[in-house]
């Protein structure tokens, strides 16, 4: 069967034809498991949440109106559900803003670093914060994207982005 994009299948599904959600769960699955699983550190819940992450979209596909792309808005509803599970885990630490010196960018390039000292730094930091730097440097999401998925502005992303580079280079620097 020959693939057909986002669009077609989503049309389908507001025009009733269930059936056609079905390939956008086997598009998405790997993609959405792989987020919740570094998110939530936990691959029972994971699996929980991707289920969820699914049913909830096939729910609201009709609100799905095109402004951004498909794998962008299930994505958002993927990390929605993940921050809400691990609020009410109580294990979400709310974000904080620390004064950090001002690193350049350049200069906090991990290349070289022992990758497991940058594994340690990183689960050391709260889900959004993780979040953050994953969707950006794992999943290759542009600054727009990560903006539409977490509801934070352009500028702020490239902000905490900056801030986590810089907090990641001191951590890693002990």
């Amino acid at each position: 069967m020959e693939k057909q994009s986002d669009s077609y299948y989503i049309s389908a599904v507001q025009a009733g034809d269930t059936e056609s959600f079905a390939p956008l769960v086997e598009r998405y699955s790997d993609m959405l498991y792989a987020l919740l699983c570094r998110l939530l550190q936990d691959e029972e819940d994971a699996a929980d949440l991707l289920q969820d992450t699914f049913v909830k979209a096939f729910r609201h596909i009709g609100r799905f109106d095109g402004r951004s792309s498909f794998s962008t808005w299930i994505y958002r509803i993927a990390y929605n559900e993940a921050i809400d599970h691990l609020r009410r885990r109580k294990a979400y630490v709310t974000d904080r803003v620390e004064e950090l010196p001002d690193v350049p960018d350049e200069d906090l390039e991990p290349s070289g670093e022992d990758p497991e000292l940058l594994q340690q730094a990183l689960d050391s930091l709260p889900a959004a914060e993780k979040a953050l730097l994953l969707m950006f440097y794992s999943d290759d999401l542009s600054v727009r994207d990560i903006s539409e998925v977490t509801g934070m502005t352009e500028s702020n992303v490239k902000v905490k982005l900056h801030r986590l580079r810089a907090k990641l280079y001191k951590m890693m620097r002990k």
